[in-house]
């Protein structure tokens, strides 16, 4: 059993796992979305070519590479997430791991296993999912089937983007696609300084990347303990139960009136 303090300190860094996994289920299960705008306060719509773009859109094949997979290594500021925050945390990929930070605590994810160590000065934890901040960089591999639309250029933080759509579809009997948009920097070799994850409900999640640097990190900042308690369902704290006293009593039913004579 993980100490009830542990789960606690490590909230900044698991908490959110099992939202961003549902997240991503609801995002893969939905009907594919029409394409939207990057606009975060508005109804997304799609996204205007500049005088740059190219005249028509280009498809290319459905058994596309997934575009981040060529990003191999990096560092960068991260700024929100899958989870809807607007929070900045640095991020690290050197190959397949990935290392994401959030205050005092960081994560290291192996991409490939798709599992997770969060080390903090209280502790360790290893899960069995990705972190959460490690979107969209987990999202290819596993058989998926990738699609990509190229769909024009665009100005973002002084970097000129390439715009490109991209619908993933996960294998299996009922498929369930999932749709992004990058703008992938041209002077960055293609990474992506804003993602749209595209929903057909709710509010579209927009990251965006600053500070990005395409050489490898530190093989130092993956390190983590061998040996760290597992985070299984059955450690997760649950709500209080209602005390027996607290249970409403069934409501009375009105009285019934005697019909007039």
């Amino acid at each position: 059993m993980v100490p009830r303090i542990a789960l606690t300190f490590f909230a900044s860094l698991f908490g959110t796992v099992l939202l961003a996994q549902t997240a991503k289920d609801a995002a893969a299960s939905a009907p594919v979305a029409s394409a939207k705008s990057a606009d975060d306060s508005a109804p997304a719509a799609p996204a205007k070519a500049s005088k740059e773009s190219t005249p028509a859109a280009t498809a290319s094949s459905a058994s596309s590479q997934y575009p981040l997979d060529a990003i191999q290594n990096f560092s960068a500021i991260m700024i929100g997430s899958i989870a809807g925050d607007d929070q900045e945390s640095h991020v690290y990929r050197l190959g397949h791991l990935m290392r994401t930070d959030v205050g005092g605590s960081y994560a290291v994810t192996d991409l490939v296993k798709g599992d997770t160590y969060g080390v903090a000065p209280k502790g360790c934890l290893h899960d069995s999912h990705s972190a959460y901040r490690v979107f969209p960089f987990d999202v290819g591999g596993h058989g998926r089937k990738v699609e990509r639309v190229t769909s024009g250029k665009e100005t973002i933080d002084g970097h000129t983007c390439v715009i490109e759509d991209v619908t993933v579809t996960a294998p299996g009997p009922r498929p369930r696609a999932m749709k992004l948009r990058f703008w992938e920097a041209e002077d960055l070799q293609g990474f992506p300084v804003k993602v749209q994850l595209i929903s057909s409900f709710g509010h579209d999640k927009i990251i965006r990347y600053k500070d990005v640097s395409l050489a490898p990190p530190d093989a130092a900042l993956f390190k983590h303990p061998t040996k760290c308690d597992t985070l299984a369902p059955k450690d997760l704290p649950l709500p209080a139960a209602p005390s027996p006293g607290s249970k409403k009593a069934p409501a009375t039913p009105p009285p019934v009136s005697t019909p007039p004579n």
